[in-house]
């Protein structure tokens, strides 16, 4: 992993242990978000709102349901970015 998608895992972990309590609950970037204990719909929205706001991105709507992994979440924040 560069030094790049580590910064991205450690501010998405730090923005996703606003919602649901735990950064060491997204430790397995392959593990379907859906299994990640805490993770709802509402945090979902809420975690990608505040990715918008931190890297001055948008999602698109089919961004948003096909985003179900970490790894695929920091694939698309790095594509936007550049």
């Amino acid at each position: 992993m560069n030094d790049n998608r580590r910064h991205l895992l450690a501010k998405l972990k730090e923005i996703a242990g606003e919602f649901v309590g735990s950064t060491n609950l997204l430790e397995d970037d392959e593990k379907p978000l859906e299994e990640v204990d805490g993770w709802s719909s509402f945090t979902h929205v809420n975690v990608l709102l505040r990715l918008e706001e931190e890297f001055k991105i948008r999602f698109a709507t089919e961004d948003i349901s096909s985003i179900d992994s970490i790894k695929i979440l920091i694939d698309k924040i790095v594509t936007k970015s550049n």
